[in-house]
């Protein structure tokens, strides 16, 4: 709804304008829904349950093996015009949500403790 006022302002080429608009039509799908469910399950619960060494194989293996080698392809092999390879480098996010989502939450086994001095508190007691 705001983008075409905000285009407006940094290109006058027909070509340019078309291309950022479809770019940003593409970063509203994929933020909505993907790379907010990404961002609540790698920082959000995952990252605080201080399980970080999987989670930075999975950002590792995600920009490396997904994001990288699809602009690469998708930009100078099938000629892809720049909404097309930002589509597909977005595609990292779906890696990300569905092997963010592989440990079962419910299961608290991944969860590492991360305070030395804790002690387990009594079931009923306040905290």
């Amino acid at each position: 709804m705001l983008r075409k006022p905000f285009i407006s302002l940094y290109t006058r080429q027909s070509g340019v304008y078309t291309d950022i608009m479809l770019c940003l039509l593409v970063f509203a799908i994929y933020f909505s829904i993907l790379k907010c469910m990404a961002i609540v399950n790698i920082v959000g619960i995952l990252h605080d349950g201080g399980d970080t060494f999987c989670l930075f194989l999975l950002d590792l293996s995600g920009v490396w093996l997904i994001g990288i080698p699809f602009a690469f392809i998708s930009a100078l092999v099938w000629k892809f015009p720049i909404y097309g390879v930002y589509t597909l480098v977005m595609i990292e996010e779906v890696y990300k949500v569905f092997l963010s989502d592989m440990p079962d939450i419910r299961n608290i086994e991944w969860l590492k403790n991360l305070n030395p001095n804790y002690t387990e508190i009594k079931s009923g007691s306040c905290l």
